[in-house]
């Protein structure tokens, strides 16, 4: 029998047991433990309040993305597992041009603006590197899948097509994953060029 199905037992566990995280900037109380070991950090997270699939949870100094859904409490609690942001991605945001003069032919030069820069945290899923040597100069071809949280702003800025700075090498997306609410999946593809900002 679980013990911890009555709320005034929980509520007392909870306060001996819980610390303070920041969910999504948020404060919050939560228990915070140990999960499987793999190749990145997972935690166990339980609190009395809800949270969500996609959440940004800081414990000790380090961000964490909520990776398992999270509809309905367990037990009088919710509990899922959060995984380390493993990739910090510096983006810009894109204002706007202004005409700045014009060529020798008269055609108008224009100034592209951005933000100041701002990071978004993510999980990397995947690295895979393989070599293409169907040309006489060999190249080496990199692909990166990472989880973000959904929101509309993301959506925008991982858009198919942009190209952003990533672990040093610009990133071109490839492809959005949509199909795990509070998270996107991003499929990137190292590229030869270089990000607007």
């Amino acid at each position: 029998m679980n013990l911890l199905t009555n709320y005034k037992l929980l509520n007392d566990t909870f306060d001996s047991l819980a610390e303070t995280v920041l969910i999504n900037g948020k404060p919050q109380q939560a228990i915070i433990g140990m999960a499987y070991l793999g190749t990145v950090e997972n935690r166990h997270i339980n609190s009395l309040q809800p949270f969500n699939r996609g959440d940004y949870v800081d414990y000790k100094g380090h961000k964490y993305l909520i990776s398992e859904e999270v509809k309905s409490p367990r037990q009088n609690k919710y509990r899922s597992t959060m995984t380390s942001c493993n990739v910090t991605i510096e983006v810009r945001d894109y204002l706007g041009k202004t005409k700045i003069g014009e060529d020798d032919f008269g055609k108008p030069i224009y100034e592209e603006h951005y933000s100041e820069p701002y990071d978004v945290y993510g999980s990397m899923k995947q690295w895979e590197r393989s070599l293409n040597d169907a040309f006489s100069i060999n190249m080496m071809d990199v692909s990166l899948f990472i989880d973000i949280q959904d929101t509309p702003e993301n959506r925008t800025l991982f858009a198919v097509n942009n190209e952003l700075s990533i672990l040093g090498m610009t990133a071109k997306v490839m492809l959005q994953d949509l199909s795990q609410d509070g998270l996107i999946g991003v499929l990137f593809n190292k590229t030869s060029g270089v990000a607007p900002y």
